[in-house]
């Protein structure tokens, strides 16, 4: 007769399951590394939240003990600043949205890359703690200028538009103060916000077409 084989308690519910733990400031740190998109996240209700850059996990862990409450309990996490939402906040959680939407289907990879690039160029050009309030449209006429000098008008417009589509989503979720119709783009008094300077500016600014010889 065989022995019989004793089973041996695991200690999975200790293990920490996240990879590439040598990224971890220490070794309890509570959010794990997302390397593909080079941001920190925690799995919270079952859905995958975004906190910020792995180059800077201090403001990451900031934001997380910020909202931590809120996604816990299920409510719409708020600003880590009384004084209104900042820049790198905002994108995280427009990532965070992008990417439910990439793991429904409703999105694709290619598309998301997009928004990525065009978030990073945001905050590079203003930094993660500016206040979406300040921002004007004076703000973007040099930023738009780097991008012409680099894109033709159809690459142009598209990244202006991507960069429209951050701040509606600001706009649609409450997450920034509505103007008032006079000092708000034509898209605004439809109710959704470009956060960028006005489509007649815009079309201003852009490189004349060619007339037909």
């Amino acid at each position: 007769m065989a022995p019989t084989k004793v089973a041996r308690p695991t200690k999975r519910g200790n293990r920490r399951k996240t990879k590439h733990t040598h990224l971890l400031p220490y070794p309890d740190f509570p959010l794990s590394p997302h390397v593909p998109t080079g941001r920190w996240y925690k799995v919270i209700k079952g859905r995958r939240v975004y906190f910020g850059k792995l180059a800077d996990w201090q403001s990451a862990i900031d934001t997380y003990q910020q909202q931590r409450e809120d996604l816990y309990a299920g409510r719409t996490r708020r600003s880590i600043d009384a004084q209104g939402i900042r820049l790198g906040v905002l994108c995280n959680r427009f990532l965070t949205a992008k990417q439910a939407a990439v793991d429904a289907h409703e999105l694709n990879q290619r598309t998301y890359a997009d928004y990525r690039t065009t978030t990073d160029r945001l905050v590079g050009t203003f930094g993660a703690h500016r206040l979406v309030a300040d921002l004007r449209a004076d703000d973007f006429v040099a930023p738009r200028a780097k991008l012409a000098d680099r894109y033709g008008p159809t690459r142009l417009s598209n990244e202006i538009q991507r960069a429209r589509c951050v701040f509606k989503f600001a706009w649609g979720n409450d997450l920034i103060e509505k103007r008032s119709s006079s000092t708000v783009c034509s898209s605004d008094r439809r109710g959704v916000c470009c956060g960028w300077p006005a489509k007649p500016s815009l079309r201003g600014c852009l490189p004349p077409r060619k007339s037909a010889a």
